[in-house]
Formats: C-alpha cells, sequence, structure tokens
C-alpha cells in the first residue's frame, strides 16, 4: 500500500513537473528570452546604421568644403559666369547646412527614422546634389582651360616675335610659316570649344522672373546672343568640349616645339 501511495505521490509530482513548462509564466518567460535575445540585434543594428549615416555625412560635408574652396577660388572675368559661379557657392554652403543639421538629429533617431534619412539622403544626393555638383565641375574646367588657352596664346605671340626678330637666310618663311599657321589654327579651335562650353554654362543661370507690369521688349542679352550662335547646344557635353579644346592646345604645343628648334638652330648658326 505504501509503495503505491508513493507511485502515486511520484507521479503527481511529475506530471505537475511536465505540465509546468505549458503554464502561462512558463510561456512569457520563453518569450522573454526571445526578446532579449532580439533586443541586442536590433540595437546593434540600429548603431551600425547611425555609424554609416554618420561617416555617409561626414565624407560629403568633406566634399563639399573640398568643392568650394576650389570653386570660390575661381576667377571669371565674364559677369554671368560670375553670377553662376556666386550662385553655385551658395548652393554648396546650403548642402552644408543642410547636412550639419540631419548629423544633429542623427543621435535621437530609432531604427525606422534611420532608415527614412537614409533613404532620403540617397535621394537627395541623386536627385539634387550630383546633377548640380556636375555643372560645378564643369565651370572650373571651363575656367582652367581658359588659364591654359591664356598661356598658350602668350606662347604663339612670344613665338611669332622671336621668329620676326631672327634674320637668318637659311630660316626660310617656308620652313616656319606652315608650322606657325597650324598653331594658329589649333588655338582658333581650342578657343571656339571653349567658348562653346561656356554657353552651355551660361545655359544654367536661372531664368529671371518676369515682372508683372508689362515692359519694352529688351536688347537680348549677352548669355542669349551667345547661346543663339552655337547649334544643337543641348546635344553637347561640356566635359566633351574641354576634352576636344585639350586636344587642339596639344597640337599648338607640338608646333611651338617645332618651331623653337628652328629657331635654335637658327640662333646658333
Amino acid at each position: 500500500m505504501n509503495y503505491k501511495l508513493q507511485f502515486k505521490g511520484f507521479f503527481i509530482l511529475a506530471s505537475i513537473a511536465a505540465l509546468s513548462f505549458f503554464t502561462p509564466r512558463a510561456i512569457l518567460a520563453e518569450t522573454d528570452s526571445q526578446i532579449i535575445v532580439k533586443e541586442p540585434a536590433e540595437d546593434e543594428e540600429l548603431q551600425l546604421k547611425k555609424l554609416g549615416m554618420e561617416k555617409a555625412l561626414t565624407l560629403s560635408l568633406l566634399e563639399i568644403e573640398g568643392l568650394k574652396k576650389r570653386l570660390d577660388a575661381q576667377y571669371n572675368s565674364e559677369a554671368e559666369l560670375a553670377l553662376l559661379q556666386e550662385i553655385f557657392s551658395e548652393k554648396l554652403a546650403q548642402y552644408a547646412a543642410h547636412l550639419s543639421s540631419l548629423k544633429q538629429v542623427l543621435e535621437n533617431l530609432d531604427l525606422p527614422g534611420i532608415r527614412k534619412i537614409a533613404k532620403e539622403f540617397s535621394a537627395w544626393r541623386e536627385e539634387v546634389y550630383n546633377p548640380e555638383v556636375k555643372k560645378m565641375v564643369e565651370l572650373i574646367l571651363v575656367q582652367q582651360n581658359k588659364i591654359l588657352l591664356k598661356t598658350a596664346d602668350l606662347r604663339f605671340a612670344k613665338t611669332a616675335f622671336d621668329l620676326k626678330k631672327i634674320k637668318n637666310a637659311r630660316l626660310e618663311p617656308e620652313l616656319w610659316q606652315p608650322l606657325l599657321n597650324a598653331s594658329a589654327f589649333n588655338l582658333k579651335m581650342a578657343r571656339e570649344f571653349t567658348k562653346e562650353a561656356g554657353a552651355i554654362l551660361i545655359s544654367y543661370l536661372p531664368t529671371p522672373t518676369p515682372n508683372a507690369s508689362p515692359e519694352p521688349t529688351p536688347t537680348p542679352s549677352l548669355s542669349a546672343r551667345k547661346i543663339e550662335k552655337i547649334e544643337n547646344i543641348e546635344n553637347k557635353e561640356i566635359k566633351d568640349l574641354v576634352s576636344s579644346s585639350l586636344t587642339k592646345l596639344k597640337t599648338a604645343y607640338a608646333n611651338f616645339i617645332e618651331l623653337n628648334n628652328l629657331i635654335k638652330n637658327a640662333s646658333q648658326n
């Protein structure tokens, strides 16, 4: 009888122990353990995304700072290009302020907030920032090309002057005139390509808001006259025009080298 009671008691205890795994408390404990496992993973993702977003914003700010320095260092003698440069510089300052404000709110964002900011930042760079930066770089390229062209013009003038100084029968005009003419033609073509690139830049200027009151028909602006002279301007790329200009400048300098060799040989005789 005692054995039966003991066995019955053991069976009840075993049953209670088995049932304890299915009590609400046990289920909650299991659920809590799952939550504890998930929270660090979500927190880790949040921190990683924050760090990634902060790095992206920092790199963009450094990029803007460097571009603004290069842009502000340019000198444009043409009023319209100088105005465009000023507009671009102001835009970069606005971009920097926008990104700085985003950095300040990062710390207080949750995971959905970070994802939203990252998506908006990516779209902003693609749709706003990158197209404008492309134009800014084009302005810098055209201005640098103008400096090279000016230097080449001075080199041409000096070479032509040196040729006139030499009065040597051994340096016949047929030896140097074709080269001088070729260099002049190459410089002219380089100048034309640069002019076309400048006209495209001027087309980037915002269209003035029309006045409410009627006014006399104004004289076409300098930019309008420049653009009218260039056909199919919308089908041309500034980088291609600058590249073509540089190619012509390179050929002109090859002409200068040949001319200088002729001058040097004639001076030694």
